[in-house]
């Protein structure tokens, strides 16, 4: 862990974390001994160390349990014009949901 982040601190959370950028992204955190949570599709693969919770940032519930228990979420989850349908992915719409799901878990909101 960096010497910053408390033992109890929890998990980060990256979202799209098998792209080009995520994939960077979830190496680098684990070098410096964090512990990384991936959202990512079914067919993407993600690096080993991280855990990987599989589904789209566009269902609700997905999200809400892969925000559990983390403390700092990356969201770099985009839709690419190739090889996935879109499956109500809109970016705004999604990123909204995205920081809701959180602010809901920061302030012991339920749904």
């Amino acid at each position: 862990m960096t010497e910053s982040m408390p033992a109890n601190w929890g998990c980060s959370l990256v979202t799209g974390g098998g792209g080009f950028i995520g994939t960077h992204l979830v190496r680098l955190l684990l070098e410096q001994g964090e512990r990384v949570r991936v959202l990512e599709l079914d067919d993407v693969p993600v690096l080993d160390g991280a855990e990987v919770i599989r589904g789209s940032v566009a269902d609700e519930a997905v999200v809400h349990r892969a925000v559990k228990g983390a403390h700092r979420v990356y969201h770099l989850a985009a839709h690419t014009a190739y090889g996935h349908p879109t499956n109500g992915y809109s970016g705004r719409s999604t990123t909204k949901a995205l920081v809701l799901c959180c602010v809901r878990r920061c302030v012991g909101m339920s749904r």
